[in-house]
């Protein structure tokens, strides 16, 4: 258990803590803090979403009154994150902060699949860290500091300070604060436009409020009805409900105009429409970045009245009222729909109208619309569904009845029972197809692998039915393989025995490994008699080895004139230790 730990300052982050925890504790590795804290000096301690909370809060003391809670909520970035998404998954999120690994976090959160914030990020502001020499004695890393898309400091309005990303790599495992050294010649000013830099600090405060709790975004719910609100008070959303999608995508233009260039941004520019008409939509269940919720929130102009955020406008010229109505005239449209006998559709593509318009402005001005001539009679439809059974395709269905292929879907669609019919009949059709087609050739492999997965009993039986056939062409001509191997081992046999020097030993191995085609022989030795033999023949015995070095010895004594005729230097200079029985007799001749 540590002895102490400092405590929070305003806003500020779990790693500053930990910065600050090594800095007055006077180790001088940082590993050796790591370990202290955490239990391990290879852990990568994040701004955004640490882990292993659990193992941090165990190890504190009890003065501290630290909890888990206390650290998740005021000294990371999880209310930001869980802002937008389920309670489920943020309790997910939640639990694998407390566990001892974090992987899979950002991908669960969105953070890898929008390519916003998936990487560490250090940024502190120049005044706020010259403010805290003096107020809290040391400058820290702040929470807000450190959201995605934040380049401007709320507080004083200034654009930040950031480390550059390769030393934020090269220093993953490093505890390092605003004022360290290790740093100063890796820090990047961020420089921006006067209406960039409007813009930034407009979503810095919107993205400090959904930090510290000040928006209440009351879920996905909630924050889809507040996109919907803000688009239709901009004239974006028709009255039937549809998005008005040429005016969204002229705002988002005019609009990314005045965001800056880079970091976060470039993926913003590139993808804001898209996300924007995700977000305007149905609700789904997918994650979508927090900071694709707040630029949208600001394009559409979604904030609450406050001075602070009442900056000059970040796009000029933007269409800020709603549409007015457009004025249809009811005299072109009663001639053409009842005197005329138009339909709707082709009323709607003369006055440039949707066909849902065209209809209730005839029901509001009481205006008759003739009846579209109905051509599925009961009759018909009867036909339609005989032929489906069976087993036509729609295309041949729809030409023989002379109706479209949308009548015949709407036909299957209507009844349900007809449809599995359908269903069933050409997965019949298709797997006699694939049956004829195995059977005609065995070798297709399409239709092996289609009965494979889809008729599997029927495959099963024609396989016990019909064993598959396989011939192997044999690749290797062994007898001429086998002669040569074994004119080659007695050569190699010839060579080993006239090489000057004490006499080595000739056994099967050492002939093997010689020919270079050890493999080969070990496991093909049936196939190769004559390499058999050859091996058998000329692989010598511990007896003989012992036999021909001792006759070598001889020799080479005879040879020196200080040699008296003693076993035992025969012997020494033979190298054997032990003389066989069976070369006693041949010892004691040489003698």
């Amino acid at each position: 258990m540590l002895r102490y730990f400092p405590a929070s300052f305003p806003d500020e982050t779990l790693y500053s803590r930990l910065c600050r925890y090594h800095r007055l504790s006077g180790q001088e590795v940082d590993r050796a803090s790591l370990h202290e804290l955490i239990g391990g000096h290879t852990h990568v301690v994040v701004s955004a979403l640490p882990s292993k909370l659990d193992t941090l809060v165990s190890r504190l003391p009890n003065e501290a009154n630290v909890s888990v809670d206390d650290i998740a909520s005021n000294n990371t970035l999880l209310a930001f994150y869980t802002a937008f998404m389920p309670a489920r998954r943020a309790s997910s999120v939640y639990a694998a902060m407390r566990g001892d690994s974090a992987s899979g976090i950002k991908m669960s959160i969105g953070l890898i699949a929008s390519r916003l914030g998936g990487h560490n990020q250090l940024r502190f502001c120049r005044i706020c860290a010259q403010e805290e020499y003096f107020t809290t004695g040391q400058p820290y890393w702040h929470r807000v500091h450190q959201l995605p898309g934040v380049l401007v400091c709320p507080v004083h309005k200034q654009t930040l300070c950031a480390l550059a990303a390769e030393t934020i790599e090269l220093n993953r495992h490093k505890l390092l604060l605003p004022d360290d050294k290790a740093i100063a010649g890796h820090l990047d000013d961020i420089h921006l436009s006067d209406i960039q830099q409007e813009t930034a600090l407009r979503l810095a405060l919107l993205s400090g409020d959904v930090l510290h709790g000040r928006m209440q975004t009351k879920g996905a719910e909630g924050i889809h009805r507040l996109h919907r609100s803000s688009a239709a008070a901009h004239g974006l959303i028709r009255a039937n409900g549809r998005i008005r999608i040429d005016d969204l995508d002229q705002l988002i233009g005019l609009y990314c105009n005045c965001l800056p260039v880079n970091i976060e941004f470039s993926v913003v520019r590139c993808r804001l429409f898209d996300c924007a008409l995700n977000l305007l939509r149905k609700p789904r269940e997918a994650i979508v970045h927090p900071m694709l919720h707040i630029v949208l929130m600001d394009c559409l102009r979604c904030v609450e009245d406050r001075p602070n955020l009442q900056c000059a406008e970040a796009v000029p010229d933007m269409p800020l009222t709603s549409r007015a109505r457009k004025i249809i005239d009811l005299s072109v449209l009663a001639e053409k729909l009842s005197f005329q006998g138009a339909t709707l559709s082709g009323v709607a593509g003369v006055m440039g109208i949707s066909v849902t318009t065209a209809a209730v402005e005839a029901a509001r001005a009481g205006i008759r619309v003739s009846k579209r001539p109905k051509h599925l009679t009961a009759e018909r439809v009867t036909d339609v569904g005989t032929s489906l059974r069976l087993g036509l395709c729609i295309e041949e269905v729809a030409q023989r009845h002379a109706i479209s292929i949308v009548s015949v879907y709407r036909i299957l669609r209507m009844d349900a029972a007809l449809a599995q019919e359908y269903e069933a009949k050409l997965f019949a059709l298709l797997r006699e197809q694939y049956r004829q087609r195995y059977m005609d050739s065995r070798s297709d492999k399409a239709a092996y692998a289609w009965l494979r997965r889809h008729d599997g009993l029927w495959l099963t039986e024609q396989l016990k039915t019909f064993p598959a056939m396989r011939t192997r062409k044999r690749c290797v001509d062994w007898r001429r393989r086998d002669t040569a191997l074994a004119r080659q081992i007695f050569e190699i046999e010839a060579q080993l025995r006239s090489m000057p020097g004490k006499p080595t030993y000739i056994n099967e191995t050492k002939l093997k490994r010689l020919t270079s085609m050890a493999d080969t022989i070990e496991h093909s030795l049936s196939n190769l008699p004559l390499t058999e033999a050859a091996l058998k023949t000329c692989a010598e015995s511990a007896q003989a080895h012992q036999r021909r070095r001792i006759m070598w010895a001889y020799c080479e004594l005879k040879k020196r004139p200080d040699f008296h005729h003693q076993l035992w230097e025969v012997l020494r200079l033979a190298g054997v230790r032990k003389l066989h029985p069976s070369n006693e007799a041949l010892a004691y001749t040489l003698l």
